[in-house]
């Protein structure tokens, strides 16, 4: 399950000293390892000065394209290796019905969802965002949505200034709420090689299902791919079926496979083959219903 750990150190220290720390003693493959982490980033989060002064650099680069918030959420404060150390801010939603649904899909508030990274996180300021945490075997799964997912409850928690806890990587599924308070967090995300390979999910809790796929690098190579399924030629089939063949991301095999499927239907016994003789039973299945579909 996700963890909860308890510092009480009043200990302060610089974002580089923490990054210097990542460097030294953290093994990025290793979650145990990564948790090892926390009590550091708790003193990280004792410092009550050094996110003043690079919110207060933001509005100095508002005059130039120097930049760091890459959502009006999030904003990667530092990386070191295989880590990086991120900002978030967490709103109240606007009382207006309409700005508040607005709000809630800007923030990711009620969105169920997993992770394909391990990641350690702390209350910097306020409240904190309310969250029910659930986990589910993800050996079991094989990633196509409206799929059936057994998903156990494990807790309904906040995140207040100085809580820490740690995520498992395709493991623990949880949704966020809306703090009573303006509140803030900070978290060490890890860059781990697979996660551009594997997908996280969206999850509909009451149905027990998949319901979509988070952005990822994945998400990405998918847009370019159905993009082709418009305007491709011939030598983008060649492309789709090697990509469909060989790349190691299901959902990219699947969207390679299905998009030479929508620009050759000629071909759809030749691609149905090239599905079956795939590891994935789910690029097996989306292509058989492609076909029954005629086509994507």
């Amino acid at each position: 399950m996700a963890l909860t750990f308890n510092h009480p150190t009043e200990e302060s220290i610089e974002l580089a000293d923490f990054l210097s720390f990542l460097r030294e003693y953290i093994d990025y493959r290793d979650f145990e390892s990564v948790c090892s982490s926390s009590e550091m980033l708790k003193k990280l989060s004792n410092n009550k000065v050094f996110i003043p002064k690079i919110l207060n650099s933001q509005l100095l680069n508002m005059l130039g394209d120097d930049f760091t918030f890459y959502t009006n959420q999030s904003a990667v404060l530092a990386s070191e290796g295989r880590f990086a150390v991120r900002l978030n801010t967490w709103p109240v939603l606007s009382a207006d019905s309409r700005r508040a649904k607005i709000q809630a899909q800007q923030y990711s508030y009620y969105d169920a969802h997993d992770h394909n990274f391990a990641f350690v996180t702390v209350g910097y300021y306020g409240p904190g965002y309310m969250t029910k945490i659930y986990e589910y075997d993800r050996s079991k799964v094989k990633g196509y949505i409206g799929e059936p997912v057994n998903l156990q409850f494990l807790e309904e928690t906040t995140l207040p200034a100085g809580k820490v806890m740690a995520y498992r990587p395709f493991a623990d599924i949880h949704s966020q709420f809306s703090p009573i308070d303006f509140s803030m967090s900070l978290n060490v995300l890890v860059s781990d090689p697979l996660s551009s390979l594997t997908e996280q999910y969206y999850f509909d809790l009451d149905h027990q299902t998949i319901s979509g796929y988070v952005e990822s690098l994945s998400a990405r190579r998918v847009s370019v791919i159905e993009a082709l399924g418009i305007v491709g030629d011939d030598e983008s089939v060649g492309l789709l079926l090697d990509l469909g063949k060989k790349h190691q991301c299901v959902r990219t095999r699947v969207a390679a496979l299905q998009t030479a499927l929508l620009l050759k239907p000629s071909m759809s016994e030749c691609i149905v083959s090239i599905a079956h003789t795939d590891d994935n039973g789910r690029v097996r299945l989306a292509l058989e219903n492609s076909v029954l579909l005629g086509g994507l």
